[in-house]
């Protein structure tokens, strides 16, 4: 007999077998096979083991006990390969292919998906379970050269795709220091130890403080490699053969800094955390200002063409001109 258990059940939640119940002992709930032929049960009213009516035919005859019933786990959840259990933690950085709670589930995968923006680059969105967060790489179309932004808890989906399209990454853009956002940072160094990791100066010992980019509070305690490179509001970047100027909007995360990419043709803002699809950044934690975000945010980009598109580190693109007129959070004028 084959007792079909759902994996994705806590063991007093499991569905009875055409043989099973469930008994109460020690305040724990158990299941166990009963009525199966050969199994002996206790008394309810003395207590003492007894053996049913046809065990004990079986024992008069000289037959032999069958074996106990084989337990069959069958997993309902199975969202991509299954791979082995590894640890939640994995030096630098997170492993998603093991589940926290259920060793023996698979999480999903991250997916790769192109983003039209300029004309003249070519972005690759990588977006890692489980918060959605959205890597990108990012190069002129034909060269070989890119730059990652933002590698989350799925960092093979970077260099997988790195790896098929035959590129060379040249740096790691950092938004800013929160986990989702570097959590792929010590997979990625590991597979290019001479990758160097730029992020904002007041968002730096994010890196390497598990409480300061929130991994701690989370229970999932993690750092990244420290940073190679700090950058400054106002500072311009060149990097594989990309220019963009670099401005700092704290609010979301005190270090926060988004990368304007001006010299294209629409313009094209990686915005991390700050400004979403007619959303902004949270503000609630330890280090978050609504009014600074606030007025970073119509400093800094609502001052850009209405075209300018603006890759968030969550959810769908949107443009400056869009979120002038429909953010509900941050408009465009200041109601008076």
């Amino acid at each position: 007999m084959d007792l079909v258990v759902n994996a994705s059940c806590s063991e007093s939640m499991r569905a009875k077998g055409p043989h099973e119940t469930r008994y109460r002992r020690r305040r724990l709930w158990s299941v166990r096979p009963t009525g199966v032929p050969g199994v002996a049960r206790r008394s309810r009213t003395t207590g003492r083991r007894r053996t049913c009516p046809r065990l004990r035919r079986q024992k008069s005859s000289g037959a032999t006990r069958p074996p106990p019933p084989q337990l069959t786990v069958k997993n309902k959840l199975k969202t991509g390969p299954r791979r082995p259990w590894t640890r939640a933690l994995v030096g630098d950085d997170f492993s998603n292919h093991a589940a926290l709670a259920h060793p023996h589930r698979a999480l999903a995968m991250s997916t790769t998906s192109l983003v039209r923006a300029a004309d003249s680059l070519e972005i690759a969105r990588i977006e890692s379970m489980p918060f959605g967060q959205h890597s990108y790489v990012i190069r002129r179309p034909g060269s070989r050269a890119c730059l990652i932004v933002d590698p989350g808890f799925e960092p093979e989906g970077i260099t997988r795709w790195i790896e098929e399209q035959g590129l060379d990454p040249e740096a790691i853009l950092l938004t800013h220091g929160h986990s989702d956002h570097i959590a792929g940072n010590g997979f990625l160094k590991r597979r290019w130890p001479d990758l160097p990791i730029l992020i904002g100066r007041h968002d730096a010992t994010k890196l390497v403080d598990s409480q300061a980019n929130l991994s701690a509070p989370f229970g999932l305690p993690l750092t990244s490699p420290p940073a190679d490179r700090l950058l400054d509001d106002g500072e311009t970047l060149s990097v594989a053969g990309l220019d963009m100027t670099v401005h700092e909007i704290p609010g979301h995360s005190r270090g926060h800094v988004v990368f304007v990419l001006g010299t294209e043709s629409p313009p094209v803002v990686v915005g991390g955390d700050v400004l979403f699809r007619e959303g902004i950044g949270r503000t609630d934690f330890p280090d978050g200002d609504f009014e600074a975000l606030a007025a970073g945010i119509r400093r800094h980009l609502y001052s850009l063409p209405s075209e300018t598109i603006v890759l968030p580190g969550h959810g769908a693109p949107t443009t400056i001109g869009h979120e002038r007129t429909h953010n509900p959070l941050v408009p465009g004028r200041v109601p008076h």
